[in-house]
């Protein structure tokens, strides 16, 4: 800065994965934001929780070629004077699976893969590209998503893609909200993989079908979720899974609709596990309001569940089960439609 005070900073694009990634992905997927390290705004040398870095809304953006401060965006700094001779342990700690901000958004350098430093988007991103299984709390906020197009399956653009084993933890389906914004379904698991939501609300998916959460492969289990205001053009309005297994235990999917089958949760050809579960006030422009089974090649087990409220145009104002291994014990299916 002048003198013998020096800012020191760290170029957190460039921060590997201990871990290594998974086949396809390279370090222009991933992005860490910081956990710990010196607090710049005061003189002295003060380590300590730093998540976010200066201001946890802004991503880094260093130029290697040209370090005038102008020409940089310098979020992970540490103020050091060195009046007093040599200075030693200037620390710096960064995470892969920390969320900072409830921003999504893009990444400045277009050339790269990576979305905005220190999101949920990204996070999911990190999780995708970094070998091993990964956990992270989503703190309180509302996640809504921005970035427009569909029909890719890397977290770029629309609908957060869960290719690889992840745990989310929400901290109360009051407080933690994930909004799909009416752009795309909110999360899809299209690859085989162990994926666990809890603690969160899942609302304002659309999609051709699963709009608040669409289950292709492995095993999804969702723990004190909500699923609400999703519409799907397909099957499931707010859940859908087919060839995967899905495990519900204390959710509620409710204002819900399909323009087909299932308004609330469509299982085609899946396993299906509902535990403490409320649907109610669904809609299905065609059968199962509720809740649609619709393949002999699926199983739905439902184990104190209430249904109601929901409303259908042909069959199964609350329920569906048209072919398949269908187990109900203290179900409760009243008021629909």
């Amino acid at each position: 800065v002048n003198g013998y005070r020096y800012l020191v900073t760290v170029d957190s694009k460039t921060v590997p994965p201990s871990a290594g990634f998974n086949t396809g992905w390279t370090q222009s997927d991933v992005w860490a934001e910081q956990t710990y390290g010196d607090n710049p705004a005061t003189s002295a040398l003060d380590l300590g929780p730093r998540r976010g870095g200066r201001d946890p809304s802004v991503p880094d953006r260093v130029d290697s070629s040209n370090t005038s401060p102008s020409a940089n965006v310098y979020e992970h700094v540490a103020r050091v004077d060195l009046s007093g001779g040599a200075v030693g342990d200037v620390e710096f700690a960064f995470s892969f699976r920390v969320i900072a901000n409830t921003i999504d958004g893009p990444d400045v350098d277009t050339s790269a893969n990576r979305t905005r430093q220190g999101s949920l988007r990204q996070l999911v991103q990190n999780a995708d590209a970094i070998a091993g299984a990964a956990r992270a709390t989503i703190p309180a906020g509302t996640y809504v998503l921005t970035l427009e197009g569909i029909g890719e399956d890397l977290s770029r653009t629309g609908d957060l893609d869960v290719t690889d084993d992840l745990t989310l933890d929400g901290v109360g389906r009051a407080s933690t909200i994930l909004d799909g914004n009416g752009l795309d379904r909110v999360i899809d698991v299209p690859a085989t993989s162990i994926v666990n939501l809890s603690g969160l609300t899942i609302r304002n998916g659309l999609s051709d079908k699963g709009a608040g959460l669409a289950v292709a492969a492995g095993t999804t289990t969702l723990t004190r979720i909500t699923v609400s205001g999703c519409h799907a053009t397909g099957r499931g309005g707010g859940l859908h899974t087919q060839g995967a297994t899905l495990i519900l235990s204390d959710v509620v999917v409710t204002g819900n609709r399909s323009d087909t089958f299932g308004g609330g949760m469509a299982n085609q050809s899946g396993a299906a596990t509902l535990t403490d579960v409320t649907i109610s006030g669904n809609t299905a422009a065609d059968s199962g309001g509720g809740y649609a089974h619709q393949s002999n090649a699926g199983a739905s087990t439902l184990n104190r569940v209430t249904i109601s409220g929901n409303t259908a145009t042909s069959f199964g104002g609350g329920l569906y089960a048209q072919v398949g291994a269908n187990s109900l014990t203290n179900v409760t299916v009243s008021g629909n439609n």
